[in-house]
């Protein structure tokens, strides 16, 4: 009698015992010249892909470095309106003093005045941010907010950039209100990073 469908033994079966180790044998794994024809192509693409990263990760340290003098300035002025004394950003190489100078890449610090001794606090400070530059506008050093929260002086603005990608900056605006604003990608750039 002929078996029916539900009767047959299962495939495997059917292959001889031979033929079936011969086949798992083959299947077992790679051979090392696959390995490597993949490992090949896998570096070509990447060295495909790696100059279009150059950009990318150009404009992210922008918009990082833009975000931290965004957050150092709401912070000062809301330390300023809360704390109901004049608080200010100034840049600093050591962490610890101002600096009278227009770069700020090197960090800079948001401090106050201690109210019974008349002297200088550090209420939190930012790391550097080379290979960034940051200069701010002509003759603005530091950066004060009123205790109502209005910024002294002019009109300061930070412009961010870099000596790789000069056609690529970014500004961060603080109004005499004490609004803060970001230029993600500035109208006029500047041919070369600012002086």
């Amino acid at each position: 009698p002929m078996p029916t469908a539900l009767s047959m033994p299962p495939v495997a079966d059917w292959i001889p015992l031979v033929v079936r180790d011969q086949a798992m044998r083959h299947h077992a794994g790679h051979t090392l010249i696959e390995l490597l024809m993949v490992m090949l192509i896998a570096a070509i693409l990447a060295g495909l892909a790696l100059p279009g990263l150059g950009p990318l990760l150009h404009r992210h340290r922008l918009q990082n470095a833009c975000e931290a003098l965004l957050h150092s300035a709401y912070y000062a002025r809301s330390q300023a309106i809360s704390l109901g004394r004049s608080t200010w950003l100034c840049p600093s190489r050591d962490h610890a003093h101002c600096q009278a100078a227009k770069q700020w890449q090197h960090g800079w610090l948001v401090m106050t005045t201690a109210p019974s001794i008349d002297t200088p606090v550090v209420l939190r400070e930012q790391a550097g941010l080379e290979p960034l530059q940051i200069h701010s506008s002509q003759g603005r050093l530091r950066l004060r907010f009123q205790a109502d929260g209005h910024a002294e002086g002019s009109n300061l603005t930070w412009t961010v950039c870099s000596e790789q990608r000069p056609q690529d900056q970014a500004r961060v605006i603080v109004a005499r209100s004490g609004r803060v604003r970001v230029e993600p990608h500035a109208a006029k750039p500047y041919p070369t990073c600012p002086p």
